[in-house]
């Protein structure tokens, strides 16, 4: 079935293209929190300087923002920030998998769009033999084949994907920890 496979090959790449832009888009966050974490181990509570990085940016808002000289980022304020950040990395995660089910749905529709044509034509022929179901039969198996090869490195695609996407947010844990335990010394160092 030309047009399923087609859509099958038109998924895919839309597949891959998102997920690869899906891990790049973390880079800049990354070394967003690289910088900022070399200045914790200073003593240094304020941000990095230039553009705030996507997912991070209300975070370094809130670090730039000083009240009485002091960072008026709270505890409970980072903790709705991470919970935030979560659950765009869990949208992205669920997308991904997403398009690959659709892969996978699209190969056995095209499997079963075969096997009706079989049918359709065995029985306008009036006789069920090997030679009036096999091409059919092929057909059918051929977009079911297509599914399977777009999707299986599809699902390394996103096993990739996720594996940044749970690094970041281990890494996220620990600077929220850093952070806080920094703020913390800052704030008993003043009284």
């Amino acid at each position: 079935n030309p047009s399923v496979n087609g859509m099958i090959l038109g998924v895919f790449p839309c597949g891959i293209v998102y997920i690869f832009r899906q891990v790049l888009l973390l880079n800049p966050e990354i070394a967003w929190l690289g910088d900022f974490r070399e200045r914790l181990a200073n003593r240094d509570l304020t941000a990095p300087g230039g553009p705030a990085p996507r997912l991070l940016g209300p975070m370094a808002r809130m670090l730039r923002t000083r009240q009485g000289g002091r960072v008026s980022l709270s505890a409970t304020s980072l903790q709705t920030l991470l919970d935030g950040i979560s659950s765009r990395l869990d949208e992205t995660r669920e997308t991904s998998r997403y398009l690959i089910g659709v892969l996978v749905f699209l190969g056995l529709l095209g499997t079963f769009w075969g096997v009706m044509s079989t049918f359709a034509g065995v029985a306008q022929q009036g006789s069920a033999t090997m030679a009036a179901m096999a091409p059919g039969v092929a057909a059918a198996l051929i977009t079911t084949v297509a599914g399977l090869l777009v999707a299986i490195p599809s699902m390394f695609g996103y096993n990739w994907l996720v594996h940044h996407l749970r690094t970041f947010t281990v890494g996220l844990d620990n600077f929220a920890q850093e952070l806080v335990s920094k703020m913390e010394a800052e704030f008993l160092a003043d009284e």
